[in-house]
């Protein structure tokens, strides 16, 4: 009976022991599932920083802005935002149109349009190569170098675009 007794207690402490370390590795396996929702659900930080002003544009940025003045009709500035020393960027709106200017540090595409569009072309104004997007007879996006700059122009992404000789009108008086 005593050999019974023994047997059970043991018998008992195994599935104690074996029961402690199931809980230990599924709550290991939950912290780290924990974690790593967390790092999956981290939000990258917003570099655009709003402006109140073209000033207050100007203190976050370490070089001269070439700011568009002449602007088709009815185009009033709306937003005004800076990514500090390396981007500039103007968002003006007609009624239910809407134009983004950028200029940017460097030779890389600035405009943020991944877009992929019906016509591409590059023509030149000024002595520069610029790159029109667009769709049907319209354009869409504008980007072009100069110097160590990159600029771009967009126009209503999600609708029409603006006619090809507006925009490098715009480009012309920069």
């Amino acid at each position: 009976m005593k050999n019974i007794l023994r047997l059970l207690c043991m018998t008992l402490m195994i599935f104690s022991i074996a029961g402690c370390n199931s809980d230990t590795k599924n709550q290991d396996t939950n912290e780290n599932t924990t974690n790593s929702e967390k790092e999956e659900s981290a939000e990258i930080a917003n570099p655009f920083i709003p402006c109140e002003s073209i000033e207050d544009a100007k203190s976050h940025l370490d070089f001269e802005m070439i700011i568009p003045e002449d602007l088709p009709d009815g185009y009033e500035l709306s937003e005004i935002f800076a990514i500090e020393n390396t981007l500039l960027e103007l968002n003006y709106e007609q009624g239910t149109n809407e134009l983004t200017y950028r200029q940017g540090k460097g030779s890389d595409d600035v405009s943020g349009d991944y877009s992929v569009y019906e016509v591409e072309k590059t023509v030149e104004v000024n002595g520069l190569d610029i790159k029109l997007m667009g769709n049907n007879t319209k354009i869409n996006t504008a980007t072009w170098t100069n110097g160590d700059f990159s600029f771009s122009i967009s126009v209503n992404l999600s609708g029409d675009g603006m006619d090809e000789d507006v925009i490098l009108s715009i480009i012309e008086k920069l």
